[in-house]
């Protein structure tokens, strides 16, 4: 069974917390299937882009697409609209060259 590759890459100006770092039980979830061995998370890489934003990319590796899943199904029924709310004033405030301040997300298999 093929392992499902995660790439997220989200910008922000420099010094804002990310969506999970201010919703613990969220980011909780996620290190509980770090813990339980479904998921294992790659260093960040990060780029500061000159105008007080970076750009992150975050990495993760899911042993299983029903891991994934169900960890997506998860995020979706709890919190996809806390999300959108949280960084929609972030991304309305970007700079021209800032595509987004939206995680973009790139899901493939291994």
């Amino acid at each position: 069974m093929p392992k499902i590759r995660v790439v997220t890459v989200l910008s922000l100006p420099e010094g804002t917390p990310t969506f999970s770092d201010i919703t613990p039980a969220l980011k909780n979830a996620y290190l509980a299937k770090v813990a339980e061995g479904k998921v294992t998370h790659l260093p960040q890489s990060w780029v500061d882009n000159g105008n007080g934003w970076r750009t992150t990319t975050t990495t993760s590796i899911w042993n299983t697409r029903s891991d994934y899943e169900e960890f997506v199904n998860f995020f979706e029924t709890n919190y996809r609209m806390l999300q959108d709310e949280y960084y929609h004033a972030i991304h309305m405030e970007r700079p021209p060259e800032i595509v987004t301040a939206n995680p973009i997300r790139t899901v493939t298999e291994e």
